[in-house]
């Protein structure tokens, strides 16, 4: 049996319980005034759903290698308005290409 199996027997053999009546007062630093109703509102001033994922789905929106439909669809969850690559195909078209081995056009 290894050092840690024997750690983990020992601790299992130790009896952790709620037998001991510890006074709520020495086990915690809770606030015991704060009112239920606050604890159960949906919508606290902070730590809302958006407000945490807000940063993970805009990094997402900007990278370029996840699908464009996911994309959109995050652009719409953030309503932020999609983006159009400004790139022309008529810029591509007027150069020339050339052969590699004859060097004709």
């Amino acid at each position: 049996m290894s050092i840690n199996d024997e750690n983990i027997a020992r601790w299992l053999e130790i009896e952790v319980s709620d037998e001991e009546e510890i006074l709520n007062e020495d086990t915690s630093d809770v606030e015991l005034d704060v009112a239920e109703d606050y604890v159960l509102q949906e919508d606290c001033e902070y730590d809302s759903e958006e407000q945490l994922t807000r940063p993970h789905m805009e990094r997402r929106r900007t990278n370029e290698h996840i699908l464009r439909d996911i994309r959109g669809s995050i652009g719409r969850i953030l309503q932020v308005e999609e983006e159009i690559p400004s790139s022309s195909g008529a810029d591509k078209l007027e150069t020339r290409k050339t052969c590699s081995t004859c060097d004709r056009t």
